[in-house]
């Protein structure tokens, strides 16, 4: 599960797992680019998870625990949202000797031959070319850059937001060392702190994530920015008695492995600065800057 777990927060939906031979699995992502970010390589803890291409016209997926009173049609439709087809009905396993289902259903799958990660089109609404003002997934290939969310997908509470956070105009050019190991500990450390510790006190919890943009680009080539800092900040907020708590983060975008722990006034003055975005900063208005006077972030 831990396995799980960790490709789910770096690479997206998994649509399929199997166990093979020893430590090798055989899984099925549901998006192109999640596929390709896990061939990348990735760390989990202290392990490095190695991955390559099986094949690419078609997939077998299973799908495991579904209760019987789910429909094989409900599954299709769910197929259509991530954007691929069966290309066989949808079979549905038995326990040995009987006629009783025991959850697991499978099918072939034709791998979409277009891109999933949303705004990679070159062509916007009305015909408008996208390329010279957005970022492409193209702009990211060997750059050396992982493509890092700001809103985080381990933040998210149902599949359809988790899917929602792979579109282009959530990421920017993150340092990979950043990106896999000290952003997404930290990522995963705040929302763990604020289920454990403040859910029952708040009634409202607010994450905001931002970039300072750097001075340089992605690639002599590609005018994409790379951000030179990474931040966060969060307020939980009680609206009966008006009072709430607020805690920030900051990180160079580099491999310097540090993440500072500040207030959200010190961030607010750090972003209002020189090396922010040159004027005056505000996250929540100044309706949540009392200190939550206790450290998140101590990497493991």
């Amino acid at each position: 599960m831990e396995l799980l777990r960790g490709i789910k927060e770096v690479c997206g939906t998994i649509l399929g797992c199997r166990m093979k031979d020893g430590n090798k699995y055989e899984v099925t992502m549901s998006h192109v680019n999640g596929k390709e970010r896990l061939i990348d390589g990735l760390k989990i803890k202290n392990c490095q998870i190695m991955a390559k291409e099986l094949g690419n016209d078609e997939l077998v997926v299973s799908f495991l625990n579904l209760p019987a009173y789910i429909t094989d049609e409900e599954i299709e439709e769910k197929l259509k949202g991530w954007k691929v087809k069966a290309t066989t009905p949808i079979k549905r396993r038995m326990w040995p000797g009987t006629d009783i289902v025991d959850g697991t259903r499978f099918c072939k799958l034709d791998n979409p031959s277009d891109d999933p990660f949303q705004g990679t089109e070159r062509q916007g609404r009305g015909g408008a070319t996208m390329g010279p003002y957005q970022a492409l997934k193209e702009d990211y290939k060997q750059s050396g850059y992982d493509m890092g969310h700001l809103f985080p997908v381990s933040h998210a509470h149902t599949q359809e937001t988790a899917d929602a956070t792979f579109t282009l105009t959530n990421v920017v050019p993150q340092d990979r060392c950043l990106n896999e190991i000290w952003w997404r500990d930290l990522e995963g450390k705040i929302i763990k702190h604020l289920d454990n510790n403040l859910k029952q006190r708040f009634s409202e919890a607010y994450v905001v994530t931002g970039a300072v943009p750097g001075r340089s680009t992605i690639s002599n080539t590609v005018n994409v920015n790379v951000p030179g800092y990474l931040w966060t900040a969060f307020c939980c907020y009680n609206f009966k008695t008006k009072q709430g708590v607020s805690k920030a983060h900051i990180a160079p975008n580099d491999r310097s492995q540090r993440v500072i722990d500040w207030k959200v006034a010190d961030l607010e003055t750090f972003l209002s600065g020189t090396d922010g975005y040159t004027q005056p900063f505000s996250i929540f208005q100044g309706k949540c800057n009392s200190d939550y006077n206790q450290y998140i972030y101590e990497h493991d």
